[in-house]
């Protein structure tokens, strides 16, 4: 659990071709729920769909 698990999944977008990228510690209390959904969608899209998201 960390603020900012959007800035690691970046990261492995960067580095991973195949590998699904499941991100299950995003903090909705610290962070605008409307912010957090736009970078997940973003992520979402530089992944190709690998993104899943929950908490």
């Amino acid at each position: 659990m960390k603020p900012s698990v959007n800035i690691d999944a970046a990261v492995l977008c960067k580095v991973t071709k195949r590998a699904k990228i499941a991100m299950l510690g995003n903090v909705i209390a610290v962070n605008d729920p409307v912010k957090m959904a736009e970078e997940i969608a973003m992520l979402d899209c530089i992944s190709g769909g690998r993104i899943i998201s929950g908490s």
